[in-house]
């Protein structure tokens, strides 16, 4: 796991974001005080995010 952007290099995800339906309702200026208050992670594709209970 990585840490993606951090600031204002995250505004550019804005519209990337947009194209999802939960957020589609969102006006950008919400959108980006969203993404300055994240920190966006990234994940390899075999990495475990959350283990199965066994």
């Amino acid at each position: 796991m990585r840490v993606q952007l951090t600031g204002p290099a995250l505004y550019g995800f804005a519209d990337r974001l947009k194209h999802l339906s939960l957020l589609k309702a969102f006006e950008d200026r919400h959108l980006k005080s969203i993404l300055s208050a994240s920190r966006p992670l990234v994940f390899d594709p075999d990495e475990t995010i959350i283990a199965e209970a066994a």
